[in-house]
């Protein structure tokens, strides 16, 4: 599947030399195949090659790793099998008994059958329990190409790994799925799965803050606490209580009160000065 190789010629015709096990700069290993005539490509012009070589990275280091595979599928082929130009896929040795697993070959010195390698993909899907007719060894290159498109992989990175030269050939082998349904349901319905919390959080920014008047006095007086200002004029106004403040002197009643609030009213008289001058 990840090198996506078409139905069953293109299987027949790989060799062991195609797939080549390589590593990084890093040394983490992968197998890199090398395309030899295809479908589009005939060969005839040396420069109508595909832009990059498909890669297949090791995993986990299980019995499922396809570097793992690859290389217990090396050791248990005949050793005069193993050359660049020997074909890729080998018979089976059905007459290998249990007991000789360990120490013998367990493919024949000779190519699978074409037959029994059109019907590779659908036996695999009978011993695997899926029941699906349609499955083909076509199946693989189209389930790569589906794989990639639902993860929101560019046609133009899938065309490049495919070797499609066409992008509008990729819409014979992806279509929507189920999961892509849906999300565009919801992208139609102004519904995303983060749209329920973005508006918890903008009614949290937009809800004005609520403070008493005694934390913003306190807010006020600690406005200037430590600062150094130097220099330049200043207009300051602080209002702590939205109110201007106000001094109110209670005084006790004193007996004179009267007499005072009634002198009170009356201005004082000053004196004229002798003068010598007459009228």
């Amino acid at each position: 599947m990840h090198f996506g190789l078409r139905g069953c010629k293109e299987h027949r015709d790989m060799c062991l030399g195609d797939v080549k096990l390589k590593q990084t700069a890093d040394g983490e290993e992968l197998l890199e195949f090398n395309e030899r005539q295809t479908k589009t490509r005939t060969g005839s012009d040396c420069r109508d090659v595909r832009k990059m070589a498909p890669k297949m990275f090791a995993t986990d280091g299980s019995e499922r790793d396809p570097v793992v595979v690859y290389k217990l599928y090396e050791r248990k082929r005949p050793g005069k099998m193993n050359e660049d130009d020997s074909p890729f896929y080998l018979a089976v040795n059905n007459t290998l008994k249990k007991e000789s697993l360990q120490t013998k070959e367990w493919f024949k010195a000779a190519p699978v059958g074409i037959n029994k390698l059109n019907s590779l993909m659908k036996t695999m899907a009978q011993k695997a329990g899926i029941n699906n007719e349609r499955l083909r060894n076509h199946s693989g290159r189209k389930k790569m190409i589906q794989t990639l498109s639902e993860n929101d992989i560019p046609p133009t990175h899938i065309a490049q790994l495919s070797g499609h030269k066409n992008l509008k050939s990729l819409e014979s082998y992806s279509k929507v799925s189920s999961k892509q349904e849906m999300q565009m349901s919801k992208v139609l319905s102004g519904y995303t799965s983060g749209s329920a919390a973005k508006t918890s959080s903008d009614k949290t920014v937009n809800s004005p803050p609520t403070c008493s008047p005694i934390s913003e006095a306190q807010q006020a007086m600690a406005l200037f606490s430590g600062a150094v200002i130097k220099g330049g004029n200043f207009s300051i106004n602080i209002n702590t209580v939205n109110q201007s403040p106000k001094l109110t002197l209670e005084q006790e009643p004193s007996q004179n009160s009267t007499k005072d609030e009634a002198l009170s009213k009356w201005k004082r008289l000053k004196p004229l000065e002798d003068s010598d001058d007459e009228f």
